[in-house]
């Protein structure tokens, strides 16, 4: 789990809500799923005590997401 100011000026986007296609590392280990078939895409944003924390996700490519639910902490990817 990273903070904000730890996130802050990546390329990966960054969802409110995980999505059906989106693992977090701990989901692909308890799936017993080849973690080598899998990319860090972005991360998905988690509400603990009053805290926003950031969770890395992972998902198969082709990954497509609805870019409504996608926003950055920095200038967004070209």
């Amino acid at each position: 789990m990273y903070l904000a100011h730890e996130i802050i000026g990546t390329d990966k986007p960054i969802l409110r809500e995980k999505e059906k296609d989106h693992f977090t590392w701990e989901e692909l280990l308890h799936l017993e799923e080849r973690i080598e078939d899998y990319v860090h895409y972005g991360f998905v944003q988690k509400v603990m005590q009053q805290q926003v924390f950031f969770l890395p996700i992972y998902a198969k490519e082709p990954i497509q997401t609805d870019p409504s639910k996608i926003y950055y902490l920095s200038n967004r990817p070209k």
